[in-house]
């Protein structure tokens, strides 16, 4: 594996540290490598490999998959959204949001995770005559638990942000099928899992959302957002698929 200079660093481990990570990421289809694999590639002896992993597994910077394989962990995923929160968005990826707003001609947002909160990083508007009021759907101060995206991101959040979630917005309540405790909360997140979205119908808008993931890293949550009365069930593949691919187009371009 080539390196960024030849100049040794003070602090060698670090170094060796960020360089398994380039490697992880580079890993085809995010399923990881095997340990001897990545020994191999960089030059390192098997056990001092190994260290280095489980150091980085240790800090969550790395995961171990139980079959000798190991793959970017849950905290690369939160410095990204981090970045993403402090900074504005790349043409590219608000391009793709536009192009799904006029494609299926409704709202579309999209948030992340940033310090234990759900913020709103871009939204794009469809064309259609009678407009919802995204901001009171899906807007930065909207209770976390009403919204779609809300949701998306607690059910691929790791354990520490969602103790994080739900320590500043409590348990959803009225706000989401009257969830009051964790066995409750837990069961209604596994059901989106389970699913790979979240839905809701209000009196007056209906509300699907996605994840971005990376991997198994969450990224962020994208929504959309109609008036119910528009609502139609046969909406609701084509509306899914659309949305996919351009999940999965903005998971490619997060990193820009």
């Amino acid at each position: 594996m080539e390196r960024a200079s030849n100049e040794r660093s003070p602090v060698e481990a670090l170094r060796k540290g960020l360089e398994v990570l380039e490697l992880l990421s580079r890993a085809p289809g995010g399923t990881g490598m095997p340990l001897a694999e990545i020994a191999a590639r960089m030059g390192f002896k098997r056990t001092s490999a190994h260290n280095l992993l489980k150091t980085l597994t240790l800090a969550g910077f790395a995961v171990n998959e139980g079959d000798g394989r190991y793959c970017l962990g849950p905290k690369v995923g939160q410095l990204l959204r981090n970045r993403s929160a402090a900074r504005p968005l790349s043409p590219r990826l608000l391009q793709h949001l536009v192009q799904l707003a006029v494609q299926l001609n409704e709202s579309v947002v999209l948030t992340t995770l940033a310090e234990g909160k759900r913020r709103v990083l871009a939204r794009a508007l469809g064309q259609q005559i009678v407009q919802v009021d995204s901001d009171r759907l899906d807007g930065e101060h909207t209770r976390l638990w009403r919204t779609v995206t809300g949701r998306v991101l607690a059910a691929y959040a790791t354990p520490d942000e969602l103790a994080e979630l739900v320590a500043n917005a409590g348990f959803p309540g009225e706000d989401w099928d009257g969830i009051t405790d964790s066995a409750g909360l837990d069961a209604g997140l596994a059901r989106i899992r389970e699913q790979g979205y979240a839905e809701a119908h209000e009196r007056t808008a209906a509300s699907l959302a996605l994840p971005v993931l990376d991997g198994d890293s969450l990224l962020g949550a994208l929504g959309i957002h109609l008036p119910e009365f528009r609502w139609q069930e046969s909406f609701h593949s084509p509306y899914l698929t659309a949305m996919r691919r351009t999940v999965d187009r903005l998971a490619r371009l997060w990193h820009d």
